[in-house]
């Protein structure tokens, strides 16, 4: 399976959609999840294959929230 994260408010429909998102705040998501364990892609790729189990899945999730929760007020307003 392959995701891509977009820091954007506005629903992504076409490539310049996407290029219009907080670029700054994709590079914070990138770093914090490599901090955390969790290697993407700095344009925000992630790709989960078949080898990957439950640890890992929970260590994606948990990595998640974690930036969440710490960078909540960077969402806001």
């Amino acid at each position: 399976s392959m995701m891509n994260v977009h820091m954007s408010a506005e629903p992504i429909r076409a490539p310049a959609d996407a290029a219009r998102g907080n670029q700054l705040l994709r590079d914070l998501f990138y770093f914090d999840l490599l901090e955390a364990g969790v290697w993407l892609a700095r344009r925000g790729m992630i790709n989960l294959s078949l080898p990957l189990g439950g640890t890992e899945y929970d260590a994606l999730v948990g990595a998640v929230d974690n930036f969440l929760e710490q960078r909540k007020t960077l969402f806001e307003g």
